[in-house]
């Protein structure tokens, strides 16, 4: 048999745990619930018996009681007072902070400026990405498009997108160190020296030639 909600007043479809937990937790049952608890509570504060009404004579009585205590008593003055200057710069200060604090950069940006590479990351004149080079070219971007394909290279091409190729073999060498060469009595200026093991050489071929 259906099982019956006594606060919906109604028969639930199937006697299951899933129908009744769904209906426990319907916006519907929830609603009802709450009104019968709050019907009950307002019940329980007022009596029983309402209250006896009173005669003309109270009636009078109690209007002129409350006149005259309402005479007596002056109304209340709420005082007004403005702000005063520091109070209005305080808050000026205050929204300038806030203003400041929320056009601040974000993190990531403070964190990593000045590391390298951090132009092409964090810069959007500087990044290397496929709309800003889709952007440019203009050209319909393919799967099996091939960087050196002439067809499809453009001759506005940025300069940054090109790889730079390290020399290996450099026309003037690095200076020494300062500091070696400040006083009169720092080690010699060559850092490889093939003198000896030349002289070495020589040596042992001379001596196993003579046998």
């Amino acid at each position: 048999m259906a099982r019956y909600c006594d606060y919906c007043h109604s028969y639930l479809t199937h006697d299951t745990p899933s129908v009744r937990k769904s209906h426990v937790v319907g916006k519907n049952h929830l609603r009802l619930v709450a009104d019968y608890y709050c019907n009950k509570a307002r019940q329980t504060r007022q009596p029983l018996l309402q209250r006896k009404r009173s005669t003309r004579k109270q009636r009078l009585r109690d209007r002129r009681t409350g006149t005259a205590a309402a005479a007596a008593v002056p109304p209340r003055r709420i005082p007004l007072h403005c702000d005063s200057n520091r109070t209005k710069r305080l808050l000026q200060s205050q929204t300038t902070a806030y203003e400041h604090h929320s056009t601040a950069p974000p993190p990531l940006v403070t964190l990593y400026r000045g590391s390298p590479g951090f132009a092409k990351v964090f810069v959007p004149e500087c990044r290397l990405d496929t709309a800003q080079s889709a952007q440019q070219d203009r050209l319909p971007q393919r799967a099996n498009r091939r960087a050196a394909d002439p067809a499809t290279t453009t001759a506005a091409e940025p300069a940054r997108s090109r790889d730079r190729q390290p020399n290996p073999h450099p026309h003037s060498a690095l200076p020494p160190p300062r500091v070696l060469a400040r006083w009169a009595t720092a080690p010699p200026l060559v850092y490889a020296d093939d003198t000896p093991a030349h002289t070495t050489v020589r040596d042992i071929t001379r001596r196993l030639g003579r046998r």
